[in-house]
């Protein structure tokens, strides 16, 4: 996706966690993506999590 489709894709999906009170579980290797999903969705205004892994099924602390 080009940069204005993500920027728009994460204000969607936090739109639908706002408006319908839904719980959305997301998954990515693109890590700007997660990035820009943790300071557009901060866990600070958000009940947000973000977990990367180091290898498979190893979560990195």
């Amino acid at each position: 996706m080009d940069s204005i489709n993500i920027l728009s894709t994460i204000d969607l999906l936090r739109s639908i966690v706002v408006n319908h009170e839904k719980q959305i579980i997301l998954s990515t290797h693109d890590e700007n993506f997660h990035n820009l999903l943790k300071k557009k969705i901060p866990s600070v205004l958000f009940e947000s999590k973000f977990m990367e892994l180091e290898t498979f099924g190893k979560v990195k602390v």
